[in-house]
């Protein structure tokens, strides 16, 4: 290598030119080959990176900043990022379709179609932007109109913090409907406030990644309705630093049949469908993995609401081009509603759940993401799971609303669970620069609390116990047999069962008796609690339950054989981060709805 004497900004020191060896390197895309500031060096020319479209550097601080942007042909958005008076070089910007970089002024251009109706800046690592209460500035709605021009300019502020807090928080629901407004404000609201608060105290910012449906469709129009910007306004009242969203299936327009038409209002409220930003050395991508079909619909009449879980081909085509400015070296969390991988279940004979691809275009989605360690989070399923291939591992997480509000209702059990038996909550990720580990908090339960126990001597679901108003006939043509698998009949084989919320093949569970380590087997099964506190009261008050209103199947459930039905149980079960988790379970020990 030799000095040349193209000066850095950044480092305000010099670049090197790369040898040939060096740029063969690069193009085989080796992760060794030398960085400059805005351009690859060849033998024969300097040429910017948006040109040739190669990774960018970090964005670094350029020459003194102008808002004097000229006009450049073929281009109309264009615009300056920068934070105090120096420009922001190596920033990428995009419309949603193309992506492009800053030069040293600062300065970006993009010939746009302006299919999205906006611009956003990928807020780069070491930066934020200001906030409009909890939302970022991170874009801005442009003229839909090609033929004019649109200057957008970016401020970023100087943000040097490494270590903070993400929370993924899916399905929040928010609709005038099962005492939503009550449940919210006495309990989910008070939970999530009181975790933000202890981070914030500590000196650290918290981000909120909403994972879409954050409202529901279904009562938008209704009279009282709380719709889409409604849900914002709920949201609003939530203390995290900044809140970044997607969509889900239930943020589309249900009175129209046209995915990229009901997602207007969205855009009009939150903003850009997918965009990226960074953090202290993390990329994060929010993709809208939903695609609105809602046959039927028209002004004043809800369509049937279908969609396909997909990545749109713009999307992908979008994905690209952002990945492209993205070192294969740093981490990357993705947002997206519906998940990647359908729920772990395990296959006949196996403790090992098999992956079974989710999204219809998986394949398009997994080619774009081969190469970089993924992080991904998910909602849509209203229950915890985890997925691994590779480097990419999905969180799927419990819903903020449990199952839709059902279980937390006055005329219904008062908890809040989801229909795995997963307390209703959010996953909160401790950030520590470009490492983390995670835990899910359940809503009004300490951070530990991350297993349930169950007795089955003492889990028998009855329905003179359960729900006195209806009979047993009643309750077992009600509930299918499947659902009541193992509950519905009583039990004295002192089988010990162990419901592990966000269990993944990395945790560990040891149990003993006595002092006496005992043997731990995985199944495939029904939460009993969901049962009692759902379908059980719904026939207590004289009504049927759908099979909306029944328990989800999971994996996530472990069953342990003892030998008395009154000992008691040491049970410590320790994360893939090597946190551990204690509880003594004195039997017997009742199943009812307030049980912990």
């Amino acid at each position: 290598m030799v000095v040349f004497g193209i000066k850095s900004q950044k480092h305000h020191g010099y670049y090197m030119v790369p040898t040939l060896e060096d740029i063969e390197a690069f193009n085989n895309n080796k992760t060794n080959a030398p960085r400059t500031l805005n351009c690859w060096v060849t033998p024969m020319l300097i040429m910017p990176m948006e040109i040739q479209g190669l990774e960018p550097t970090e964005a670094s601080v350029g020459n003194k900043v102008s808002f004097s942007v000229p006009d450049k042909t073929g281009a109309n958005i264009k615009g300056v990022v920068y934070c105090g008076e120096y420009a922001i070089a190596g920033a990428v910007v995009s419309d949603g379709t193309e992506v492009t970089i800053t030069d040293t002024d600062g300065r970006y251009y993009l010939k746009s179609t302006k299919t999205n109706q906006n611009v956003f800046i990928s807020v780069p690592s070491g930066y934020s932007v200001k906030n409009d209460g909890i939302w970022p500035k991170f874009y801005s709605k442009i003229n839909s109109s090609v033929a004019v021009t649109d200057q957008v300019n970016f401020e970023l502020v100087k943000n040097d913090k490494t270590d903070y807090v993400v929370i993924g928080m899916a399905d929040v629901h928010i609709a005038n409907v099962r005492e939503m407004p009550r449940q919210y404000h006495d309990n989910f609201l008070p939970d999530i406030t009181k975790t933000i608060t202890e981070y914030k105290n500590q000196g650290k910012d918290v981000y909120v990644m909403a994972l879409g449906d954050q409202s529901h469709d279904l009562y938008w129009y209704d009279t009282g309705g709380i719709d889409l910007e409604g849900s914002k306004e709920y949201l609003s009242r939530i203390n995290c630093t900044s809140m970044f969203t997607t969509m889900g299936n239930h943020d589309n327009d249900p009175y129209v049949p046209n995915d990229f038409k009901a997602e207007n209002r969205y855009r009009a409220s939150f903003g850009p469908t997918h965009y990226s930003y960074n953090i202290a050395g993390t990329h994060y991508i929010m993709l809208d993995n939903i695609v609105y079909i809602n046959d039927g619909g028209k002004n004043g009449t809800l369509g049937d609401r279908t969609y396909n879980t997909q990545v749109a081909a713009d999307q992908i085509a979008w994905l690209k081009k952002d990945l492209a400015t993205v070192d294969p070296r740093t981490p990357i969390i993705l947002g997206m509603h519906a998940q990647m991988w359908k729920t772990a279940i395990l296959p006949s004979g196996s403790q090992t759940p098999s992956l079974r691809e989710n999204l219809s275009n998986f394949s398009d989605l997994k080619a774009c993401l081969d190469g970089y360690s993924v992080t991904i989070l998910t909602g849509h399923a209203h229950v915890n799971s985890s997925s691994r291939s590779g480097d990419i591992i999905e969180y799927n997480v419990g819903s903020a609303a449990g199952r839709l509000w059902e279980s937390g209702q006055t005329t219904r059990a008062g908890n809040h669970i989801c229909g795995d038996g997963s307390g209703g909550g959010y996953l909160v990720i401790e950030k520590k620069g470009t490492d983390f580990s995670t835990y899910y908090k359940s809503v009004n339960f300490d951070k530990s609390y991350q297993f349930r126990t169950y007795d089955l001597n003492n889990s028998h679901i009855t329905a003179a116990k359960y729900c006195p108003k209806t009979s047993e006939s009643v309750l077992k043509s009600s509930i299918d047999a499947k659902f009541l698998k193992g509950y519905d009949t009583a039990r004295s084989d002192n089988m010990v069962r162990i419901n592990v919320f966000c269990f993944n093949e990395k945790w560990k569970i040891k149990v003993t008796e006595n002092g006496k380590s005992l043997p731990v087997t995985r199944v495939n099964g029904y939460d009993p609690l969901w049962t009692i506190s759902v379908p059980c009261m719904m026939l207590n008050n004289r009504q049927t339950p759908t099979s909306s209103k029944l328990p989800t199947q999971t994996s996530h459930l472990f069953d342990v054989q003892t030998s008395s039905p009154t000992s008691t149980l040491v049970i410590e079960v320790t994360d893939e981060w090597g946190n551990v988790y204690k509880q003594t379970m004195t039997r017997p020990k009742e199943l009812k709805i307030d049980m912990n």
